[in-house]
């Protein structure tokens, strides 16, 4: 009896493994969001770049580029690339501004380096001296916010 009873219970608790197996199996390839469907950055369209995915590329320097943040579109981003294995300086900066406009400098690692948040319409620039190299990190993001009440227009140069 207690032979048959423990034989009942080993049954029971592998038919329960078997179809909690089948139903996480099942789970899998009924997932919408599985890998396949992941959005893709789409890096050189300057109506399009309000986030770090969708950030403008820029990979050649000196670069210079007029335009305008709205009250609505507040945030740009940009990726520069750095030349590898060249340890410089580089110059970012936000210059003609007709409203107050702040720069901030982010790391590949999405960290912040540095900023200016310089009131008005002064001129907003961040110096940065890479003497380092790390093969991985051979970006860095800029992010240029709008903090006027209206329309502000700019001339970014990257140097």
């Amino acid at each position: 009896m207690i032979l048959s009873t423990i034989l009942n219970l080993r049954s029971i608790a592998l038919i329960c493994l078997c179809l909690l197996l089948s139903a996480c199996e099942g789970e899998i390839d009924t997932n919408e969001d599985a890998p396949g469907s992941t959005p893709s950055p789409e890096q050189q369209n300057l109506n399009n770049n309000d986030s770090f995915l969708n950030a403008y590329r820029v990979s050649n320097l000196p670069f210079t580029l007029n335009d305008s943040l709205s009250t609505t579109d507040t945030v740009y981003y940009f990726v520069v690339q750095l030349q590898a294995n060249h340890y410089r300086q580089y110059s970012f900066a936000l210059r003609n501004l007709t409203g107050d406009a702040d720069i901030e400098l982010i790391n590949a690692y999405l960290n912040r380096e540095s900023w200016s948040d310089n009131e008005g319409t002064d001129d907003e620039l961040i110096e940065y001296w890479r003497d380092y190299f790390d093969p991985d990190d051979n970006i860095v993001f800029l992010k240029i916010s709008n903090r006027s009440d209206s329309e502000i227009s700019y001339t970014m140069e990257i140097n």
